[in-house]
């Protein structure tokens, strides 16, 4: 049988196995784990996820077109057959990483599983990834199911996709003109959103479904290799010869997916025509089908095969392993230690393979019990992961001493006032609202204090607003963009309204006249990555002399302590350990400690009062997790280790009260 491009297909009606198929998934997630767990060595490896999906679309659409072809397609059947291959792997994945939760995570983390467990049932875990994702959300490598989004877009497509071809089917003139369309639109939005709206881009499916329809389409022209778009004026059989091409074809696509992998990082705007690489590529092997080619037999043999064959619970394991690993403080940078990350999430897959997925999927129990018990199954699931969201993470597995500070959370978007006077990646200056300057009949004569700079000086909102509250009379203005250190002409790619923000808050500094400028930001944060270029010392400095020249009295905020894990998972392990931290430098990030210490060196030489949190909250024996003396609240909220209303306060009380207090009244109202 020819196909597509001329090449040969050996596809029968009867969908002969194609152990080169299973070489390409061997490939797949064999790229997948080696760029979560050596993506310093294996930079392009998430394109491993794309040949997914061309694999997928095209295994699925030939059992739908076989069907629709001999008018014997059953949704029921199709269903059926999808629940018994997805759902039983995944239910024993999401029922250990709810185990696991239970005994090792803090609430917070605890809660945000239950959410993950309650999407990934639901199979929405791509629309929950995308809607956590931002400055604010919990950092992706501790998210044991943040893998599942992909698998949630390969089932939305199988949820419209049966029933589009076959409506289509019979009734048009052409299926593969439609197809062609479908796959025209899906990538068109690809190629428009990927520049504005990278995540978007990522993780919505209908920028993502164009993927899956490539295989479509080879499925289509494997059945009907002479009338994939209906105007062909030369039989695509004719048109070159068979083995030849497929030889080249399958050289080209393999070549297609090494470059993505090798050359593409987690820099690189994607999906978008990028894409392209890994999926072509992969629809080209397909569509050759050369089973004793010398290049596909090198991705056939038994060791490939046997990989391809476990890869969907490899898949569904590698990645909880490693988060695992990262919770158990598990040394993950150790190269060793990652091989054998690797050995145990080949070793769990294969046994969920053998004593789960293949009993269940090839029972000969009449087929309506096991998916009953199947959906139930992972019905209860995903009731369970919402019962533990619904209760912030079952704070009561701790004693009361503990729970409190264990469960701690605080609505820090809200507190920082985000998308109004905190903007947001998207957002440029136009947008902060006329709140920002909290002016009033009772305080316009008074003295007043500005905030600027990124998340980090958001954060000093609460405490300062509080400060206010408590007595001191002063007028509060806060212009602060995530992302955006208070550094004048620093700008970059992730962040490129950050010029012309700072260029604003200069301006609005000028117009307003207040008499103390705060500045803040997450200063280690930026730390010369393209993401995050390194912070400019000079500039900051030069950013300061500025606005001392307009008249303010300025107040920098140095770094605030960083720590590599969540405080409340440092609080429930020093419990557990029956040992309650006072202070120390475990799993403080000396960088934010080295930060703090190069900004008091610039301010030497500057007019400057330099507050630093490091003063506040450590010592020569360490940092303490504690904002109080009493340990009843926690200085930071999260792993981005943004200040919490309490901490703020005790940071910035004394030196607002002070430097308000050399300003006179009657410069105040003039200024």
């Amino acid at each position: 049988m020819r196909g597509v491009l001329g090449l040969t297909l050996h596809h029968s009606q009867s969908m002969r196995y194609r152990a080169d198929i299973d070489g390409l998934r061997a490939v797949a997630v064999a790229l997948v784990v080696g760029f979560h767990v050596f993506p310093e060595w294996i930079t392009g490896g998430y394109v491993g996820v794309d040949i997914f999906f061309v694999i997928s679309g095209f295994l699925i659409s030939s059992i739908i077109f076989k069907g629709l072809d001999s008018a014997g397609f059953s949704y029921l059947d199709f269903y059926i057959r999808r629940i018994r291959r997805i759902f039983p792997a995944l239910i024993v994945v999401l029922v250990a990483c709810l185990m696991f939760g239970w005994f090792e995570l803090a609430p917070p983390d605890f809660r945000s599983l239950g959410k993950h467990v309650v999407a990934g049932a639901a199979f929405l875990s791509n629309f929950l990834v995308l809607f956590e994702a931002g400055y604010f959300d919990t950092a992706a490598q501790l998210k044991p199911l943040l893998h599942l989004w992909s698998l949630g877009v390969e089932e939305q497509f199988y949820i419209f996709w049966p029933l589009i071809a076959a409506a289509i089917w019979g009734r048009a003139k052409n299926m593969g003109l439609w197809i062609f369309a479908l796959v025209a639109l899906s990538f068109l939005l690809s190629l428009i959103l990927t520049p504005i709206k990278p995540v978007a881009a990522f993780y919505l499916p209908v920028t993502r479904f164009w993927e899956l329809g490539i295989g479509c389409a080879v499925a289509y022209a494997t059945r009907h290799p002479t009338a994939l778009f209906g105007w062909t004026p030369v039989p695509l059989d004719r048109l070159v010869s068979g083995r030849l091409a497929g030889e080249v074809c399958v050289c080209i696509g393999l070549m297609l997916i090494a470059a993505a992998a090798v050359f593409f990082d987690s820099t690189t705007p994607f999906p978008g025509w990028r894409a392209l690489l890994p999926t072509v590529g992969t629809a080209m092997i397909i569509a050759a089908n050369l089973q004793d080619c010398g290049i596909t037999k090198a991705i056939s043999n038994r060791a490939m095969v046997g990989l391809g064959l476990i890869s969907y619970p490899l898949y569904l394991w590698h990645w909880p392993i490693l988060v695992a690993a990262r919770f158990l403080e598990v040394d993950t940078a150790q190269p060793s230690v990652r091989l054998y990350i690797v050995l145990a999430s080949v070793l769990v897959a294969w046994a969920t393979y053998r004593f789960i997925e293949t009993p269940i999927r090839w029972s000969k129990v009449p087929r309506v019990i096991p998916v009953a018990g199947l959906c139930s199954s992972l019905a209860m699931t995903g009731f369970a992961g919402l019962i533990i969201g619904v209760q912030n993470g079952v704070p009561d597995r701790y004693p009361e001493k503990v729970r409190a500070l264990a469960a701690f959370s605080y609505d820090l978007p809200k507190e920082s006032r985000v998308r109004r006077c905190l903007l947001d990646e998207d957002q440029s200056f136009p947008s902060f609202v006329e709140e920002c300057d909290d002016k009033g009949p009772s305080l316009e004569s008074q003295p007043s204090v500005l905030i600027w700079g990124d998340s980090h000086a958001a954060a000093l909102y609460a405490g300062i607003k509080k400060i206010r509250d408590e007595g001191e009379p002063f007028r509060i203005m806060q212009f602060t963009a995530s992302a955006c250190p208070p550094v004048l002409g620093m700008s970059y790619e992730q962040r490129p309204h950050c010029k012309r923000i700072n260029d604003y808050v200069l301006a609005r500094i000028e117009a307003l006249k207040p008499s103390v400028v705060v500045m803040a930001a997450f200063w280690s944060h930026y730390n010369g990555s393209p993401e995050r270029p390194l912070i400019d010392i000079a500039g900051l400095g030069r950013t300061i002399q500025r606005v001392r020249q307009l008249g303010p009295k300025v107040i920098l905020v140095g770094n605030v302590p960083v720590w590599d894990v969540l405080p409340a998972k440092i609080v429930v392990d020093s419990w557990r350990k029956s040992k309650w931290l006072n202070k120390s430098f475990e799993h403080l990030d000396m960088r934010s400690m080295h930060m703090n210490d190069a900004l008091r060196k610039l301010v030497t030489s500057l007019d400057v009062t330099f507050v630093s949190p490091f003063e506040d909250f450590c010592s020569s024996e360490g940092c303490s997790v504690f904002a109080d003396e009493e340990g009843e609240t926690l200085v930071t909220a999260d792993l981005a280790s943004h200040l919490t209303p309490a901490a703020s306060f005790r940071l910035m009380q004394r030196p607002i009260k002070e430097t308000l207090g050399t300003i006179d009244q009657n410069s105040a109202k003039r200024w």
